[in-house]
């Protein structure tokens, strides 16, 4: 009885390629089971190269904490968007800079006359961080285009 057990117990790992409710003899289920054996070890010796593979991708790639993307002494990436007049969104990427450069950067568009609306950070990456400002400007907000664009330059200036 207990060598009838075992032969179900195989049988029940064993995927059913008939889909069948028939009971299954021992000697088809060892047979099912000598060929399922070297489809396992297919499968087990195509994951292999598949890990292998991507662990060395990984390995060549280019460490997190250096983005090959902003070099480090290079501009942040600066877009200044007016969603009404005389209010924009700013947004910011940058290298992480010391503790006070965000402290900094408000007090600058306040002394510019702005009004800050909303500001916020955001860490994206170990070397990268993003800043949200919605300003509300004073008059000077008329200009259009190139207004938009002297922010932006300003900005830039203030985080160097």
């Amino acid at each position: 009885m207990k060598l009838h057990a075992s032969y179900l117990a195989l049988g029940a790992l064993i995927p059913d390629s008939s889909r069948s409710k028939k009971r299954k003899s021992a000697p088809l289920i060892i047979d099912r089971s000598v060929e399922y054996i070297p489809e396992l070890e297919e499968e087990i010796e195509k994951l292999t190269l598949r890990k292998n593979d991507m662990l060395s991708t990984i390995k060549h790639k280019q460490p997190l904490n250096q983005n090959p993307h902003l070099k480090p002494d290079q501009d942040p990436s600066v877009s200044v968007h007016e969603i009404r007049q005389g209010e924009v969104i700013t947004q910011i990427y940058s290298q992480i800079h010391p503790d006070d450069a965000f402290s900094n950067l408000l007090q600058k568009v306040e002394e510019e006359g702005m009004c800050i609306m909303s500001a916020s950070t955001l860490q994206v990456s170990d070397d990268g961080v993003c800043y949200h400002l919605h300003i509300q400007q004073g008059g000077a907000s008329s200009g259009g285009a190139n207004h938009l664009a002297s922010l932006r330059e300003k900005v830039i200036s203030w985080l160097r």
